[in-house]
């Protein structure tokens, strides 16, 4: 069953230009966006104080969200290189190269998601704001430009 559903997917439609390609990189990151801006909105009104969590258990639930939400926006580096080895840096077919985007950009997204747990927890928003800068700043490295998907080679379509 999932060996059709990849073979469905790989012999679908390529987008054929970069404006799909960006629009679709574009909701994931506007949805990181929200994600910030709900913590912020839950904060500011006091919806999450900081007293919803004792100091210890904070300081547990920011030992795991933090390093996690740190790690998974900068894993999208070293997966972005895996995945140009992988397809080839001049080779790569434009529906590689923007599938590489798509998951590069729900991979920056889960920091986002970490920080807006922590928020949502802890009420603090110093923290939040480390991880919301790391999750929107490898979003925004990773968002598909016309330069790298022109990268995508004679079999591009």
């Amino acid at each position: 069953m999932l060996a059709r559903m990849t073979d469905d997917f790989d012999n679908a439609p390529e987008p054929r230009n970069l404006k799909a390609a960006q629009f679709a990189a574009s909701v994931i990151f506007v949805s990181n966006l929200m994600s910030v801006a709900i913590g912020v909105i839950l904060v500011r009104t006091g919806a999450v104080t900081p007293d919803t969590l004792p100091d210890s258990l904070t300081i547990t639930v920011g030992g795991v969200l933090i390093p996690i939400g740190i790690a998974l926006a900068l894993a999208t580096f070293p997966v972005r290189w895996i995945l140009e080895a992988h397809m080839g840096e001049e080779s790569g077919t434009l529906v590689q190269r923007v599938r590489a985007a798509i998951i590069l950009q729900i991979m920056a997204e889960t920091a986002g998601f970490a920080a807006l747990g922590f928020a949502i927890l802890s009420g603090k928003l110093g923290v939040s704001f480390l991880l919301w800068g790391f999750s929107v700043g490898a979003a925004i490295f990773h968002f598909p430009t016309a330069a790298w998907l022109d990268r995508a080679g004679p079999n591009a379509g």
